[in-house]
């Protein structure tokens, strides 16, 4: 009997990676470019729509041959909120109400907004429970598993990438210790990597490395490269080791991940982070399973052994998805059901029949209303021959009165016109000076009026140590501005560019509004 084959699916920064796994081996795989806005993967900002991402996944399945239906979906840590925190000891069938209650204080959002998964471990030392808590937006998620269903692919489980990789190293058998360590991937072509501290194969911590670097050559030194990789991975040490300062890590080692580049660079990392570095060249690694995948296509791989390889860490934000949408569906088909069962028939009936007669009633004094009219404009029409003593009103027609009415109208809207058109800068100022956030500053303003339109622009700048954080604020920013009721004579508000450069010693972001 041959065995049923699974897909792991992973849309990375700027690729769509698909690996179909049978038995453990790969037996075919797909890597898709797209383009992506700034080269990050935010459904909301995609260049393409969702038809085109189908059809592009639809035809690549195709073209590589590749049969299997059933998926699981990875998700980038900065699509998801990742939170960390411990609970008091209660029974199991209290954990969840907990959990949701706590998590309640460590994120941004409303709970109802999210679908949110958790794994938790016992301390029986502090006599607490951990909680590595998982959520992502539902109109997110939604987006994804539209985009996946469209495909015609059977969606078996959505989880954190970062699980997909430590599924992956214990398959290879390149984690298997107690001693907390940091697994790091570093991808310099993507300018992205991933940090992740486990202790007893079970996430402690979980951060995106930002690896790009601002450089006006072609090509970055390879000293700059490892000077970025070492600033980031030890900040997030650091800041590990500081939210755990009560229940300090001791982290051991560094499992290094990558392609190619940063074989033969572990020596100078260890040195910078005075630790012993593990490196892992992906591709040596998973040569036995299947040639030239890279570090991208291995975490697809990792996705497609969800359930050929047993792992502590279970994390589904599928089966949360589909359970709130049959709760969603029995709810409102049950309500419906409700409401008719409640209905009282000869009640329906002798409403509908005094709503029909209120409707013929007022039909009715409608046209008895027009009679009364067209009778008095008669007895007008009557009356004027009779007005012998104003001059020429037997000249007066119809036709000539249509005439001056036309005249009077057209300069009723020519002025109309010129009063509606005017537009006033001290609101559109006091809100701009209102709205400004934190670290905001606008560096300029210009305005146009011509015949056809009229156009207000402004320049802002953005530093807030960020580039995230930055565009966060610039787009609540935008947001804003859009609800803003001395803005509400502009039909469209947008945001022309946003880029990130130098400012002094700083970086900083600048971006331009346009209103029209």
């Amino acid at each position: 009997m041959v065995k049923k084959s699974q897909l792991g699916i992973y849309f990375s920064y700027n690729f769509i990676n698909i690996v179909e796994q049978q038995d453990k081996k790969v037996v075919n795989f797909a890597k898709i470019p797209c383009i992506f806005e700034e080269a990050k993967f935010d459904l909301g900002k995609i260049v393409m729509d969702e038809v085109k991402i189908v059809n592009l996944i639809k035809e690549e399945l195709s073209r590589n041959n590749i049969p299997g239906r059933d998926a699981v979906l990875g998700l980038l840590s900065r699509d998801l909120i990742i939170r960390f925190f411990e609970v008091p000891m209660v029974p199991r069938t209290e954990l969840e109400a907990t959990v949701g209650f706590e998590s309640r204080k460590y994120i941004p959002f409303k709970l109802e907004e999210l679908i949110f998964d958790f794994q938790h471990s016992v301390d029986r030392k502090s006599k607490k429970i951990r909680v590595l808590f998982i959520a992502i937006r539902r109109d997110l998620l939604d987006k994804y598993v539209s985009i996946l269903e469209q495909a015609g692919l059977n969606i078996k489980a959505i989880e954190p990438v970062f699980i997909s990789t430590l599924r992956l190293l214990k398959s290879t058998k390149n984690i298997d210790v107690k001693n907390p360590v940091a697994i790091v991937e570093a991808d310099f072509d993507a300018e992205y990597g991933d940090i992740t501290v486990i202790e007893d194969l079970y996430p402690r911590f979980s951060r995106d490395l930002n690896l790009k670097i601002q450089s006006e050559k072609e090509t970055v030194p390879k000293e700059d490269m490892l000077f970025k990789l070492v600033n980031e991975i030890r900040i997030s040490l650091d800041y590990c080791r500081r939210q755990f300062s009560s229940d300090p890590i001791n982290i051991s080692k560094v499992i290094l991940l990558s392609n190619e580049f940063m074989v033969g660079s572990v020596e100078t990392l260890s040195k910078e982070l005075d630790m012993p570095i593990i490196s892992v060249n992906i591709r040596e690694e998973m040569a036995s399973i299947c040639a030239n995948l890279d570090l991208e296509l291995a975490k697809s791989y990792g996705l497609s052994l969800r359930d050929s390889v047993s792992f502590p860490l279970k994390i589904d934000l599928f089966i949360k998805f589909k359970s709130l949408t049959v709760i969603k569906e029995e709810f409102e088909e049950d309500a419906l059901k409700k409401v008719i069962s409640q209905v009282d028939k000869t009640f329906l009936i002798k409403n509908v029949l005094v709503s029909l007669a209120m409707i013929f009633a007022v039909y009715f004094l409608s046209v008895m209303q027009v009679k009364i009219h067209e009778n008095k404009l008669g007895e007008m029409k009557k009356k004027r021959s009779a007005l012998n003593f104003v001059p020429d009103i037997q000249s007066v027609t119809y036709q000539s009165l249509k005439e001056v009415e036309g005249d009077y109208s057209n300069k009723i809207f020519a002025l109309n016109n010129l009063a509606r058109n005017k537009i006033y800068f001290t609101d559109k100022f006091s809100a701009l000076a209102i709205l400004r956030k934190k670290g905001i500053w606008i560096t300029g303003i210009s305005f146009k009026d011509s015949d056809t339109k009229q156009e207000l622009a402004f320049q802002g700048l953005v530093y807030l140590g960020g580039e995230k954080e930055e565009f966060d604020v610039a787009n609540n920013f935008l947001s804003e501005l859009k609800k803003n009721k001395a803005f509400s004579n502009f039909k469209k508000i947008s945001m022309g560019s946003f880029s990130r450069g130098a400012l002094g010693e700083y970086l900083a972001s600048n971006f331009d509004v346009y209103c029209e």
